[in-house]
């Protein structure tokens, strides 16, 4: 066992402070008065989410762990039954999910998404902002074909920094810096606009409550105006802070370019059959209110199509993104435990008179929330579950202030995918871990989550009276 298994074993330092007050936590909230109109089980409840949340954040347990005896607790302590604590796992947002996922097994396994890369880098001009364009065309054409923005981070991130080796540019240089961010942008960035671009889009989806759902359209159309924003200054930022000054700025040789994709040979049948099944899944899901068909239904028949035809085999489904699974499925059920439970009465009254101002006001409202989701996330990693908490929050005054729950949480869901600090992303980890540090830290793409957050907050605002004339608020 290596040093580090060691001292994973057993619980210490701040694990074990964490431990501590996770437990003591909801101990302490059941000695407490429970204040009207709570029921003690809905105050306990409360107390059992706040001591997971303390695990997660002192890394007492791994997110999913500390969710899953969450979710024990819950029946455990007789706070709701068995069937609400884990009834999410039982439905389609979690099953379209563990397909989504395998559907980005199979199609980071045939090899496909690389080509079309290295097509649109070869057809785009071989300057630094011809490649950017490149990652962000490539990325937009990709996303919404493969349900996994890590995987195509982690797949994308070698081949940005080879553009940028052939650009002349040096390791956390400037325009080093700019490649990794385009490559981000394009194939993380633009993900959140499509509905099978990534299996956590699927999971915020799920949080919507009956007569709010959103199909993969209704997602595209709410948030396409904030993706037309977000690429066109991106690109701007690209171009003018970080393209090289100089005018003798290398290029990228397109006889390189050719000599890899020699290298991959003709289309494979897997690449093929990869293609052709992901294109009809995104026809589906795109026709999935006019032909009646579930999407859920659709991912999960693509998934086992994929694996019955040999594109991958079964020994792949390790993996699969498991502990995110498991950790979106059980904090889906907190809508239903706070509703069973009458926390959402509560908060509704308790916040009423406060919130006022905010859900009257969009302009207010969205900046609000974007900055809410900006601080939490310095301590709070997961971005599922920041999205579904502070949705979950808002959620009891959207019908009273005519505001549909899902611009909630694609406000706070657009505010979390910054890396402001080095474990704050997981994506950004794994995409910088592809390369090593010796091409580029957290450190030298700070600047790219700082642009980040100020185009989403400019983008947010563009999108508002797009979605009022939709009716949406």
């Amino acid at each position: 066992m290596s040093k580090a298994a060691e001292r994973r074993v057993g619980f210490g330092g701040t694990r074990l402070i964490g431990l501590i007050a996770g437990i003591l936590i909801p101990i302490v909230f059941s000695f407490f008065p429970t204040p009207e109109p709570l029921q003690p089980k809905a105050w306990l409840a409360i107390g059992l989410l706040l001591g997971a949340v303390v695990w997660i954040i002192a890394k007492t347990f791994r997110d999913y762990q500390a969710m899953l005896i969450m979710c024990c607790l819950f029946v455990v302590t007789k706070c709701v039954s068995f069937g609400t604590a884990f009834g999410s796992f039982a439905g389609s947002s979690w099953w379209m999910m563990f397909g989504a996922l395998g559907i980005g097994v199979a199609a980071v396994e045939c090899g496909f998404m690389k080509r079309i890369a290295y097509l649109l880098l070869k057809v785009l001009p071989s300057s630094f902002r011809g490649q950017c364009l490149a990652y962000m065309i490539s990325g937009a054409v990709i996303s919404p074909i493969v349900p996994s923005s890590t995987a195509k981070g982690v797949i994308m991130a070698p081949l940005a920094k080879s553009t940028s080796d052939a650009l002349g540019f040096a390791p956390h240089s400037r325009g080093a810096q700019g490649m990794f961010v385009a490559m981000y942008s394009g194939y993380v960035g633009l993900a959140l606009i499509f509905l099978s671009g990534s299996a956590v889009n699927i999971s915020i989806a799920g949080t919507m409550p009956e007569g709010y759902e959103v199909t993969w359209m209704k997602w595209f159309l709410t948030l396409l105006p904030w993706g037309i924003v977000f690429a066109v200054l991106m690109i701007l930022v690209l171009f003018k802070y970080y393209a090289p000054k100089n005018a003798n700025e290398g290029r990228v040789s397109k006889e390189a370019v050719q000599a890899e994709l020699d290298k991959m040979g003709p289309w494979s049948a897997r690449e093929k059959i990869t293609l052709v099944t992901l294109i009809a899944a995104l026809i589906l899901w795109i026709l999935e209110t006019q032909i009646g068909l579930s999407s859920t239904v659709v991912a999960m028949i693509a998934f086992v199509f994929l694996f019955a035809c040999g594109v991958t085999t079964p020994d792949k489904l390790k993996s699969v993104g498991w502990e995110p699974l498991f950790f979106v499925g059980a904090f889906l059920c907190l809508p239903n435990v706070f509703s069973e439970l009458g926390i959402n009465a509560f908060i509704s009254g308790f916040l009423g008179d406060k919130v006022a101002p905010l859900m009257s006001n969009m302009f207010l409202l969205v900046p609000f929330i974007a900055i809410l989701t900006y601080i939490i996330r310095l301590v709070f990693v997961s971005t599922s579950g920041t999205t579904i908490l502070i949705t979950t929050v808002f959620l009891p005054f959207c019908a009273q202030y005519g505001v549909h729950p899902f611009l909630i949480a694609a406000t706070a869901y657009m505010s979390t995918n910054t890396w402001n600090v080095s474990y704050q992303n997981t994506q950004t980890v794994a995409a910088l871990a592809a390369n090593g540090p010796e091409w580029l830290t957290n450190r030298d793409v700070l600047s790219g989550s700082v642009w980040y957050m100020i185009i989403n907050l400019v983008a947010l605002f563009c999108c508002i009276p797009i979605w009022s004339l939709a009716g949406m608020c």
